[in-house]
């Protein structure tokens, strides 16, 4: 069959034999088929029992974080290899999200019912897929190149400084800079000592130390206004800035 976007197929029991034009691949728990639009795919043969779960990406979605990460529209349109090894770092890491998507997205209760946190993990699925996997501008993204000037650095840190609640993948971040996600990464290291990212989580660390100071209601609700959604990562990285946890500077105050 031939369809408009992106799929990622994720084999979760037995094996699936797929085939996207020329390529086949004989996806696994461990090997998923990434399958590009407009180019005609189809599942040759499956195990006795084999399952799968089959993502669909929306193609302008995806191609904007591209345009984003490259710091310019592409020049051609992308095509992924269709062999995609989730037994690499960065496969585990992109299968992780997955996973977490299909855990929590339906219950009420969870985070991920809350539009801003479920918008966050669907972007970062989507940054995570074009880092992850191979495609015809792989080279281009992972390419070493010079520092941004620092007025491209100023964009970004007065962005988050305005702004540190609000939910930023690296694309977005490079989009405002208007650069490559590669080389804002390089002239953030060069000029603010950290990536990015980085940069971001510490500047929410200083306002949620601040509130706590002050005597906010609770860790757990500041954590979570300022974009914090694993309070175990939370307080482990609270904990390394400030060398307490939170509980004890919402205790202390401004002692």
């Amino acid at each position: 069959m031939v369809d408009s976007a992106y799929h990622v197929n994720v084999v979760s029991t037995g094996t699936v034999v797929s085939a996207c034009g020329s390529q086949e691949v004989i996806a696994t728990r461990n090997r998923a088929a990434v399958f590009t639009p407009n180019e005609y795919h189809v599942l040759r043969r499956c195990s006795p029992g084999a399952a799968q779960i089959a993502l669909k990406i929306d193609r302008r979605s995806l191609d904007a974080e591209l345009d984003g990460l490259l710091g310019r529209p592409p020049s051609a349109p992308l095509r992924f290899a269709l062999d995609f090894d989730l037994g690499s770092p960065a496969g585990r890491s992109w299968l992780a999200l997955v996973n977490l998507l299909l855990a929590d997205a339906d219950t009420p209760t969870s985070l991920l019912a809350h539009d801003a946190v479920l918008g966050h993990v669907e972007r970062s699925l989507l940054t995570g897929l074009l880092i992850a996997q191979q495609h015809n501008y792989t080279d281009e993204l992972s390419r070493t190149q010079p520092p941004a000037r620092p007025r491209t650095v100023r964009r970004v840190v007065d962005l988050i400084q305005a702004h540190p609640d609000r939910q930023y993948t690296l694309g977005e971040l490079a989009r405002v800079a208007g650069v490559s996600a590669r080389r804002l990464q390089e002239s953030f290291r060069e000029h603010v000592g950290v990536p990015p990212i980085t940069y971001l989580r510490d500047t929410r660390l200083e306002r949620i130390h601040a509130e706590l100071r002050a005597g906010a209601d609770s860790v757990s609700d500041v954590a979570h206004r300022w974009g914090f959604t694993h309070l175990g990562r939370f307080a482990s990285s609270y904990r390394k800035r400030f060398g307490v946890h939170p509980s004890q500077t919402l205790r202390n105050g401004g002692v």
